[in-house]
């Protein structure tokens, strides 16, 4: 009889059931939130004329410096909120004043600030946030521009994170400024 042959049949296809119940319901949703940890790639550079990228860009000690931060995403999320700013002793380090865009002549945006746009702020710690939402997409370069004033001379690590639908993210590389 057939039926006893392929008694097996019956149990696989509830297993593989299962398996597409689990991986619909939990799983799917566990890889994305794994691969948003790190969903971009940064770089530095000291301006939009300039075509060289760092992850340790090197500024002059005590000016008022341009830093562009260029964000290539891995994988496709919507930013809610981006934080830069810098790590280390708060009266020793460089402290980002402003937001340039480059890109635009002349416009209200051109130079968003936490006075003119109520998206844009700067914490108690120093830390500039930006909490316009904004979907991103791989094969595409996302570039923000900051105005820093520098402090005391030192390697400070760069506070770069996003908000996205999944929590926060941060690069897939460190990012480090020398004051020197």
């Amino acid at each position: 009889m057939a039926y006893q042959e392929f008694w097996w049949l019956a149990p696989l296809i509830s297993f593989l059931a299962l398996v597409a119940v689990v991986w619909f319901q939990w799983g799917q949703y566990r890889i994305r939130a794994i691969r948003l940890r790190r969903p971009f790639n940064a770089v530095l550079t000291h301006g939009a004329d300039k075509a060289d990228e760092f992850w340790e860009l090197h500024v002059p000690a005590y000016s008022e410096v341009r830093i562009q931060v260029r964000i290539r995403p891995r994988t496709a999320y919507k930013r809610l909120e981006m934080v830069f700013g810098f790590f280390g002793d708060t009266s020793k380090r460089s402290e980002p004043r402003r937001v340039l865009n480059t890109f635009i002549k002349r416009g209200v945006n051109r130079e968003p600030s936490v006075d003119s746009n109520p998206n844009h702020y700067i914490d108690q710690d120093g830390h500039y946030h930006i909490t316009t939402p904004t979907d991103r997409t791989p094969e595409h370069t996302y570039v923000m521009e900051y105005v820093v004033q520098t402090r005391e001379p030192g390697r400070y690590p760069v506070l770069l994170k996003i908000a996205t639908e999944c929590g926060e993210a941060n690069p897939y590389s460190d990012l480090f400024v020398r004051v020197s």
